[in-house]
């Protein structure tokens, strides 16, 4: 790799002489240190007159995890798995500073390679890892990263179904009925284990083969922008061996993506990136509102949902709201589409500006002649969705 820095010239002026330079890639973290020096200078004045000593940090980049392969293995089996990672920098085999768990549970682990730039780990899966989708935690020397790791029921499952609750938001604590097939009758809540993606689950209630259970939240570490697949073990207290798995989905809540003015700045289009239950129209004040240090959206703002996830805004008289000012959803209350998350909370999402700007027609009118010495008045007006300001120059 050319290790070599090199410099171009952007632009140069008798006050301003404007560079990029292109640095290698540093070898460590830390400040570095680069001297800018001409080759020749005018009469009377060195080169090491007009060199620069530049300071540049250099910042290790966020470890995290790149791969894991294979992502799943099945429950009761034990397997070996290799995860490659990037941003931690050399690990010693000896060190004793790597550290391995899946789902809380310690994993040993084996140093394949570990440079400046990547790294590649074997683990050992241990076959008790509850069903579910896992944290897979690796530290080394104080520095983090997780992946999810997924533990898939085995083919000696009850057969089961869901009835209702299968989908439910990172916060959990609503109730999900199933229908499993083969308990015993007159089985009662106190003698059945339930548990999901390693975590509790409180059952509720038995009916039949109705089983009713309370989900609880989702665990920090598999929280995200992305739906969590997850499975809920349901087994026997005196018969672990008899179990049944039912697949259910963590959701989570719609989150305001983009608000992006018109081309004529008139209105803004407030986009979600899911489907909500928000629906109708009328004062904005209900759902968003510019948030403090942001311009207004003027007097008796209207708001429609055009779509369930998308809002449309059209600012009243004497708005002022411009890009880069934020729109702070405010709304109680409002779940992805069919209720399946917990409530939107409340955020705020900056505005942008159109993604091509219509310009304003402007009409100038005065006198077509005037003599040198008379005044002129000029008359200007122009069509716009926003009020327009005018400034003169000569």
């Amino acid at each position: 790799a050319d290790m070599t820095p090199r410099v171009a010239v952007d632009a140069v002026s008798p006050a301003v002489l404007a560079l990029t330079l292109t640095l290698p890639p540093p070898s460590s973290a830390g400040a570095l240190s680069c001297l800018l020096a001409p080759t020749a200078a005018p009469d009377g004045i060195a080169p090491a007159d007009l060199a620069v000593l530049l300071s540049v940090s250099a910042v290790l980049p966020a470890p995290a995890i790149v791969s894991v392969a294979p992502s799943f293995v099945s429950a009761g089996s034990a397997a070996t798995i290799r995860v490659e990672t990037r941003g931690f920098g050399p690990v010693s085999p000896s060190s004793g500073a790597l550290s391995v768990s899946i789902g809380g549970v310690a994993v040993p682990a084996t140093v394949l390679f570990a440079d400046k730039v990547s790294g590649a780990f074997s683990l050992d899966v241990p076959a008790s890892l509850p069903v579910g989708t896992l944290a897979l935690l690796l530290n080394i020397a104080g520095r983090n990263a997780s992946k999810r790791f997924t533990v898939t029921p085995s083919d000696s499952a009850l057969d089961a179904a869901c009835v209702e609750g299968c989908r439910v938001g990172f916060g959990g604590g609503r109730e999900s009925r199933f229908v499993i097939q083969g308990l015993p009758a007159g089985v009662l809540p106190g003698e059945v284990v339930a548990e999901v993606n390693g975590q509790q689950v409180v059952v509720q209630a038995i009916e039949g083969d109705v089983v009713t259970v309370i989900l609880p939240a989702l665990t920090a570490e598999n929280e995200g922008s992305d739906p969590v697949e997850s499975w809920l073990q349901v087994s026997l207290v005196a018969s672990p061996d008899r179990y049944a798995v039912i697949p259910v989905t963590y959701m989570p809540a719609p989150k305001l993506v983009t608000a992006q003015l018109s081309a004529d700045g008139g209105d803004i289009l407030v986009t979600a990136n899911q489907p909500t239950t928000a629906s109708g129209s009328g004062d904005c004040a209900q759902w968003v509102r510019p948030d403090a240090g942001s311009g207004s959206l003027g007097e008796a703002p209207r708001c429609a949902w055009e779509a369930p996830s998308r809002l449309r805004v059209v600012p009243g008289r004497g708005a002022s709201i411009m890009p880069r000012d934020t729109l702070l959803f405010v709304a109680l209350g409002v779940t992805a589409l069919g209720g399946s998350s917990d409530p939107i909370a409340r955020h705020a999402v900056a505005v942008s500006a159109p993604a091509v700007l219509q310009v304003p027609e402007i009409v100038v009118s005065g006198p077509p002649e005037v003599g040198s010495c008379d005044d002129v008045v000029l008359f200007a007006s122009g069509s716009s969705a926003r009020a327009l300001t005018f400034t003169w120059r000569c």
